[in-house]
C-alpha cells in the first residue's frame, strides 16, 4: 500500500477564548459595585473614554436608593462623622459607675482590684460561633461579655471590659473617651486603652471600634490585610466621596485597578458589625 500525499478538507467547530470573550467572561461575574469600580478604572486609564449619563428616572432612582463606589465612601465617612461627635454625646451623659456596677463597686474599685488574687475561667480552645449566638437570641453584651471573660482573668480588667461593654452603640462602636472612662473607674487611661486593645480582638471582628476607619481596620487586620496601601485608603475615604480620585491614588501610591480591587474588598466588610445580633444597644 502506498502512501501518497493528499489534501481533504474538514468542517468542525471549537471555541476559542479571544481576550474580549475573557473580558466578557469576568465583567459578567462581578458584583455591582465591582462593576463600577472596573468602569472608573479604565475611564482613569483611558481618556478616550467617555461615561454615558443614565437616563433619568427619579422614581427609579428614590426606590433604589444610592449606589456606587462614591455613595459607598458617603455612607463610610458620615458613619464615621456620627461616630467622632459621640464622644461629646458621652461627655454630655449624666452616668455614675454606681449605676453600671453593683452597689459593692465603686470608682475606686478597680484599684481595689488590682491588689485582689486573680480570677481564672474555664479557657476554651474554640472561637465562639457568631452565627449560633445570633440564632440563640444572645445579646451583643452576653456575647462580648462571654469572650471577655475567658480574655481577661484579673478581676480589675474585668470591670474595665464591662465598662466598655456598656458604652457600646448597636452598632458596636464605643461611644465614651477612654480618659472619661478612667475618670469613672479611677483608674489610669492607659489601663483602658490595653483593655480596649485586648477587647477589639473579639468577635465579630470590628466591634469596639471608635469610628468607622477603625472597625474596617479591625477587620482588615485579621484578614491580614491592612497593608500600608490599604491603611492609605481609609485614611482618606473622603476623597473618594468626593470623587477625587486621581488625588486619593497619588496619596495611597496606588494604580485604578489597585483602587478598584481595594474597594471590592472593603465592600464586603461591615461596618456596622453589632447590627449582626438584636439591634439592641450593647448595655
Amino acid at each position: 500500500m502506498a502512501l501518497t500525499p493528499r489534501l481533504e478538507m474538514r468542517q468542525a467547530q471549537s471555541l476559542t477564548l479571544t481576550p474580549q470573550l475573557m473580558q466578557s467572561i469576568r465583567l459578567l461575574q462581578l458584583s455591582h459595585l465591582e462593576l463600577n469600580a472596573f468602569v472608573e478604572a479604565e475611564l482613569l486609564r483611558n481618556p478616550l473614554l467617555e461615561s454615558a449619563e443614565p437616563e433619568n428616572n427619579s422614581d427609579r432612582d428614590a426606590d433604589q436608593g444610592p449606589t456606587g463606589n462614591e455613595d459607598f465612601a458617603e455612607d463610610l465617612v458620615q458613619h464615621g462623622e456620627h461616630l467622632d461627635a459621640a464622644g461629646d454625646i458621652a461627655t454630655s451623659m449624666d452616668t455614675e459607675v454606681d449605676n453600671v456596677f453593683p452597689e459593692q463597686v465603686g470608682q475606686d474599685s478597680v484599684r481595689e482590684a488590682t491588689h485582689a488574687p486573680a480570677i481564672r475561667g474555664h479557657q476554651s480552645e474554640d472561637a465562639p460561633d457568631i452565627e449560633q449566638y445570633v440564632a440563640s437570641g444572645t445579646t451583643l453584651a452576653e456575647h462580648l461579655a462571654a469572650q471577655t471573660n475567658l480574655i481577661f482573668s484579673h478581676p480589675a480588667d474585668r470591670i474595665i471590659a464591662r465598662s466598655l461593654i456598656d458604652n457600646l452603640d448597636e452598632a458596636g462602636y464605643l461611644c465614651a473617651d477612654c480618659q472619661q472612662l478612667a475618670e469613672q473607674l479611677g483608674t489610669e487611661i492607659e489601663d483602658v486603652e490595653a483593655v480596649l486593645e485586648a477587647a477589639q480582638t473579639c468577635e465579630p471582628a470590628g466591634v469596639f471600634a471608635r469610628n468607622v476607619t477603625e472597625c474596617l481596620a479591625l477587620q482588615l487586620r485579621e484578614k491580614d490585610r491592612l497593608d500600608p496601601m490599604m491603611q492609605g485608603l481609609l485614611d482618606n475615604l473622603g476623597l473618594l466621596a468626593n470623587h477625587e480620585l486621581p488625588k486619593l491614588m497619588k496619596l495611597v501610591g496606588c494604580t485604578a485597578d489597585d483602587l478598584a480591587d481595594m474597594l471590592a474588598e472593603l465592600k464586603r466588610l461591615d461596618p456596622k458589625p453589632g447590627l449582626r445580633f438584636d439591634g439592641a444597644p450593647a448595655q
